[in-house]
């Protein structure tokens, strides 16, 4: 129940960050309309090829870039998450393989136990008696 309350109010701060942080650059953005909106060209001067792209409003390159960055990040993500699940399914096989070799380890060795062997709580005693070797005296001259 806690958790679940806990979960809850994570969930409302996170959304409160993200609601925040897009008011933010909304009102960068509003304050700053003449930058945002201005025409610009954008252009890359090879020695040997000039080449440039038409006049876009500076909002767009970013918003570019911006998808650009997300596009690269997804990638990694996901590349990731592949190798991952990879590795997890490795371990899974070898843990099954290790349970497998452990259960026939234990059969083998039920097969080797004697009939009327007893649990080993039952088969040791303790005794307080210390038993010397017959022909030895207990008390030393």
């Amino acid at each position: 129940m806690m958790k679940n309350l806990w979960n809850k109010n994570v969930k409302r701060v996170k959304i409160g960050i993200w609601v925040i942080i897009i008011g933010f650059l909304a009102l960068l953005v509003q304050q700053n309309q003449d930058f945002f909106l201005a025409r610009q060209s954008l252009g890359l001067n090879l020695y040997f090829k000039n080449y440039s792209l038409p006049e876009v409003a500076n909002i767009f390159l970013f918003f570019i870039c911006f998808l650009a960055g997300l596009l690269f990040a997804v990638y990694f993500i996901f590349f990731d998450r592949f190798k991952l699940k990879k590795t997890n399914k490795t371990l899974n096989t070898t843990i099954n393989t290790h349970l497998e070799k452990i259960s026939l380890l234990e059969k083998e060795l039920e097969t080797l136990k004697p009939a009327e062997s007893k649990p080993f709580d039952q088969a040791v005693t303790l005794s307080t008696e210390i038993k010397t070797p017959a022909g030895e005296n207990k008390e030393k001259e």
